[in-house]
C-alpha cells in the first residue's frame, strides 16, 4: 500500500463522535481520527467503540482528520489489541504501524516508501470476549526514524509482534503521546470453551534495554 486516503471533516460531510479510546486505556486522547473500512465495495465509516464483522476489518482502513487536527508535519499511525487472554496471560499485540505520512490536498501518503514499518494485520480475535482495536495517530518529530533496536517488532508474526509496550516505543522512538485516536471491537463468534482469568502480563523488552526477551509477571 503506498498512500492512505485522509480527508478533513470539512471535506466530508459525516458526522462523528469525538475521539475516545476504551475506559481502561491510558493516556486518554481527545481528538478524533476518522476511520472507514472498505469491504466488497461497500464502506463503513466508523463510530468510537462500536463491535464491527471481522470481515470489515481485512484490508487496512482509509484515515481521516478533523479539522482540529493539524494537517502540518508527519505523521505515524499504530493500530494495537491490548486485550489478548493468552490462558490467563494478558498481552498487547502491535496490528499496524506505519511512519511518515503526509497529508497534502486532503490526501495522507507515505512519503518515505523506504522507511522501516509493520505491515497491517486484520484482526483475528480468540475465542471469547469482543477484542478492542485502537488506533492511535502522533505528530512524528523531525528527522524521525524507528530505532534499530525496535526493528525485531516489524515482521507479521506472533513472535514479533506479541507483548507490544507501547510505552516504552513511545519513548524510545520520540514520538510521545497520541494526537488523535479511534477504536472498535470485533469478536470471534465461536463462544470459548474455557475462561482464564487473568494472572499475570506479558510485555517485550527490546534490544534497546539490558534484555530482549519477553517476560511475564505476575
Amino acid at each position: 500500500m503506498q498512500f492512505l486516503s485522509i480527508l478533513t471533516s470539512s471535506f466530508l460531510a459525516i458526522g462523528l463522535t469525538a475521539a475516545s479510546t476504551p475506559s481502561s486505556f491510558t493516556p486518554s486522547v481527545e481528538a478524533d481520527v476518522g476511520v472507514i473500512f472498505s469491504a466488497d465495495g461497500s464502506q463503513l465509516t466508523l463510530t468510537a467503540g462500536t463491535l464491527i464483522s471481522q470481515n470489515w476489518t481485512t484490508d487496512a482502513p482509509t484515515l481521516y482528520l478533523e479539522d482540529t487536527t493539524s494537517t502540518d508535519g508527519q505523521y505515524t499511525i499504530i493500530m494495537i489489541d491490548p486485550t489478548i487472554n493468552e490462558d490467563g496471560v494478558l498481552t498487547t499485540a502491535l496490528h499496524w504501524y506505519q511512519p511518515y505520512l503526509a497529508y497534502s490536498s486532503g490526501v495522507l501518503e507515505i512519503s518515505n516508501t523506504s522507511a522501516p514499518s509493520a505491515e497491517y494485520v486484520y484482526p483475528t480475535p480468540l475465542e471469547g470476549p469482543a477484542h478492542d482495536y485502537i488506533l492511535l495517530l502522533y505528530s512524528q518529530p523531525e528527522d524521525y526514524s524507528l530505532p534499530v533496536c525496535l526493528e525485531s517488532l516489524l515482521p507479521a508474526t506472533d513472535a514479533a509482534r506479541l507483548g507490544f509496550d507501547l510505552d516504552e516505543f513511545e519513548e524510545v522512538t520520540g514520538l510521545g503521546t497520541p494526537v488523535a485516536a479511534n477504536w472498535f471491537q470485533v469478536v470471534n463468534p465461536t463462544p470459548a470453551s474455557t475462561t482464564y482469568a487473568i494472572t499475570s502480563t506479558l510485555v517485550a523488552t527490546y534490544a534497546c534495554e539490558a534484555t530482549a526477551t519477553a517476560t511475564a509477571s505476575s
